[in-house]
């Protein structure tokens, strides 16, 4: 199931970024510029997901964590 959904945001993002740049080739700038929200959306999206399992994976003692409660 994760590898489907990665593969269809590559080819959507893909999608995205090759219209543009042909878009902004062509001379259709106001084209152009309106796949920027897109591409800013899934970034936060991505880095916002990251941050996530980062901070959940540091809150979580591992086993040599000096800090970790004895049993």
């Amino acid at each position: 199931m994760k590898k489907t959904a990665v593969i269809v945001q590559l080819v959507m993002i893909a999608g995205v970024v090759i219209y543009g740049t042909v878009s902004l080739f062509m001379g259709n700038f106001e084209a152009a510029y309106t796949t920027f929200p897109v591409l800013f959306f899934f970034y936060i999206f991505v880095v916002a997901k990251q941050k996530r399992r980062q901070s959940a994976q540091q809150d979580e003692p591992g086993p040599d964590d000096p800090d970790r409660e004895r049993d």
